[in-house]
């Protein structure tokens, strides 16, 4: 009887989840695991299996939401239910995914999985490819936006994005030693997979010989993955930014997301020496300073719903 683990992931929209939900699901096949679904033992899924969504196989995945009151299950952003009992629905999956926001049921939620992974992009990658994502033939059918193109979706929506980033990255680096949250990085996916992958196998507890690595490695390729996901999937890129984005815009990530890109290792412009590198954690943690970058974030927000946001930009950032 194989071992069963389960595992939680989360990651902000267009991070690179669906990337890590293949490959976590091939390192569980690969392993030997055993791999159980709440989803596809519900009445809605031979239903949900018709719709015509993102991709083929979202109807099948666990996806979780964790509300500040209540946590649902869903399928795509067109169906959800509460979930009544927390502890049968964990029982019921192995790997279940998240984009929500840490909240006061997270902690719940996370107790209740062996390991949580969580994926990060460059934010101003993440705006370009959700803009783009807005205008696919899924979201026209079920989410039409009000703009009438991608570029004008990223002029008007792009301050919003970045600063969900924050919020959503920040607040889960704040919990990454309470909850053992395992960071991986969607640009070293791309630049230096076998170590990302090396360090993912090394927290998940599972070792995979060459072959198994070797097949893991090319079922999760980009190309492999885009073929049966065209609208979900466009280029696998990073750095798309340094020639889609304004000079405006530009100066408007330095100021809003600039800091928390410098603690990752981004190129930024208040970080220079991250051109030429991958993104990753710092050795430490500052808190207090992660806890600045937050308030500023939650700031920002406010005040960009009273329109007063471009000045509170020009404010030096304190801790």
């Amino acid at each position: 009887m194989h071992v069963s683990k389960k595992w939680l992931q989360i990651g902000l929209s267009k991070s690179g989840n669906v990337w890590l939900y293949n490959l976590l699901r091939s390192v569980a096949r690969h392993a030997g695991l055993e791999q159980k679904s709440f989803i596809r033992n519900q009445p809605i899924h031979p239903i949900a299996k018709k719709w015509d969504l993102s991709f083929p196989e979202q109807a099948d995945i666990d996806t979780l939401v964790i509300n500040p009151t209540q946590c649902l299950y869903r399928i795509s952003s067109i169906f959800s239910m509460p979930i009544d009992d927390l502890d049968a629905y964990v029982a019921g999956t192995t790997h279940a995914w998240t984009h929500s926001f840490f909240g006061p049921l997270s902690s719940q939620v996370f107790t209740r999985f062996d390991r949580v992974i969580y994926i990060v992009r460059d934010p101003r990658d993440v705006a370009i490819s959700l803009s783009r994502f807005n205008f696919t033939p899924y979201r026209l059918k079920y989410y039409p936006p009000s703009e009438p193109d991608a570029k004008s979706f990223l002029e008007r929506r792009f301050g919003e994005i970045l600063q969900q980033w924050v919020e959503h990255v920040a607040g889960y680096l704040e919990k990454k030693e309470a909850f053992h949250i395992h960071f991986i990085f969607y640009e070293r996916l791309l630049g230096a997979f076998d170590d990302e992958f090396r360090a993912l196998s090394d927290f998940l507890g599972i070792t995979l010989g060459p072959r198994e690595i070797a097949a893991i490695k090319k079922e999760v390729s980009f190309e492999n993955m885009k073929i049966e996901r065209p609208q979900h999937l466009r280029k696998g890129e990073s750095g798309q930014w340094r020639e889609a984005l304004s000079p405006k815009q530009l100066r408007m990530a330095d100021a809003l997301v600039g800091s928390l890109l410098s603690l990752l290792n981004y190129p930024a412009g208040n970080n220079p020496n991250g051109a030429g590198e991958l993104p990753h954690l710092p050795g430490t943690i500052d808190l207090a300073r992660l806890e600045g970058i937050l308030r500023r974030a939650r700031r920002w927000g406010l005040l960009a719903k009273a329109g007063r946001a471009l000045t509170f930009l020009r404010r030096p950032l304190r801790g």
